[in-house]
């Protein structure tokens, strides 16, 4: 018997799982192929020596920290689409996405100067593409009720943000934020 490869056999297990249903099979393809995407960037990322040379070492533990926590989750939402609970991984993920890029603005300054700001359009943009209008418009309303309260808290003293932004190289910090927002709307766009 010849040897199935694996993209193919992955292919038809979806196939099996999601074919009655073309919008549930896109969404499973997209939390798939959106969750190896972040697992390949940040691998690289954490690979070379250029991780501990960018970031100092409390800023490293604390991103490496909310990086396996996210790794956790994605591969949670992912055993989900694998064995047919579609729409469970989709609200997961996308509170998952939620609470990073929050996170990400809590960690790099608060809103409105943190260098992750532009990351907040994936919040709507999984919500429509993953959910459908009426959900989809729901994450986007509490973008700006995150971002107000945030702000609100930091600026009366309840809540004091730390700042983890490169400070040997701050270009890097723009560029990382362009690039996986640019990324991630693209991926979802195009899927």
């Amino acid at each position: 018997m010849k040897p199935t490869n694996p993209i193919v056999a992955q292919r038809n297990h979806m196939l099996r799982l999601y074919g009655h249903d073309v919008e549930q099979l896109r969404n499973a393809h997209m939390i798939t192929g959106i969750s190896c995407f972040i697992f390949l960037v940040t691998g690289i990322f954490f690979a070379g020596d250029a991780y501990w040379q960018i970031l100092d070492e409390e800023a490293a533990h604390v991103f490496g920290m909310a990086h396996f926590s996210i790794a956790c989750l994605l591969i949670l939402t992912m055993l989900l689409v694998y064995t047919g609970q579609e729409i469970l991984a989709r609200w997961i993920y996308t509170g998952s996405v939620l609470s990073m890029v929050c996170g990400s603005v809590a960690l790099t300054g608060g809103f409105p100067n943190s260098v992750a700001v532009p990351a907040l359009i994936c919040i709507p943009v999984f919500g429509f593409c993953i959910h459908g209008r009426t959900t989809g418009f729901i994450f986007a309303s509490l973008v700006p009720v995150l971002c107000i309260a945030q702000w609100i808290a930091h600026s009366y003293g309840f809540w004091n943000l730390p700042d983890y932004t490169s400070q040997n190289y701050p270009a890097f910090n723009h560029f990382m934020v362009f690039s996986v927002t640019l990324s991630t709307i693209t991926w979802d766009v195009f899927s």
